[in-house]
């Protein structure tokens, strides 16, 4: 071997393409952390890793008359789960949907909610009065008033029992009931179900609403 040889140079293309590599390696790392960064910032907004959720306000009218939200109440809000022909649904054992409403034998709500969806249909007033927890209150263009009974409910019962309101009930499906703290909802509030505080197991109408859902202050 020659040690006076002097060793050949690197080649100047080879040498440029791996400078090369390595600076798109560098940026290549630099843009995932970048990446890893805005993940986390925004998962510390949100409170999870997931992006945050639009929610979707559904308009409701409350027994007193004023606008509610299925979605956000200060109230639970459930929605019963039970069998019916169109959407047949099993609850889980002892499972009780109206329990947040006070209502302790779901069953026999069930039974009286038909019966008064039966007793509406054919006219009956004084069947449907018997369904009637009173007073019974009123809601219409921003206020209120309490019918005191049966014989007073039935002179006033086509004033107060209107199409919108009868359409409502007809079309509703006990799968799809609204239940809170205050009562159990057919349609979009126009009329409210609740349980008596003198008898055990008697439910019935405790509000109905004739305002278009939210118009009512």
């Amino acid at each position: 071997m020659n040690f006076n040889e002097r060793p050949k140079k690197f080649p100047v293309k080879i040498w440029s393409t791996a400078v090369v590599l390595s600076l798109s390696i560098a940026l290549s790392a630099c843009g995932d952390s970048n990446k890893v960064s805005d993940t986390s910032t925004k998962a510390a907004e949100t409170g999870s890793g997931q992006p945050a959720e639009n929610s979707v306000n559904d308009s409701k009218t409350s027994p007193d008359g004023a606008a509610t939200d299925s979605k956000e109440t200060t109230g639970p809000v459930t929605t019963p789960k039970v069998e019916t022909p169109d959407n047949p649904q099993t609850p889980s054992s002892g499972a009780n949907p109206y329990e947040v409403a006070g209502i302790d034998n779901p069953d026999k709500f069930n039974e009286i909610f038909k019966a008064v969806q039966t007793a509406v249909a054919s006219g009956s007033k004084e069947q449907v009065a018997e369904y009637v927890l009173f007073p019974l209150r009123v809601n219409e263009n921003g206020k209120s008033k309490n019918v005191k009974d049966k014989s007073a409910f039935i002179a006033d019962y086509d004033n107060i029992m209107t199409d919108s309101v009868k359409k409502a009930l007809a079309d509703q499906k006990l799968n799809t009931l609204f239940v809170n703290y205050q009562g159990v909802m057919a349609g979009n509030g126009e009329i409210w179900f609740g349980a008596s505080a003198d008898e055990k197991d008697k439910y019935g109408i405790i509000a109905i609403n004739k305002d278009e859902p939210g118009t009512s202050k």
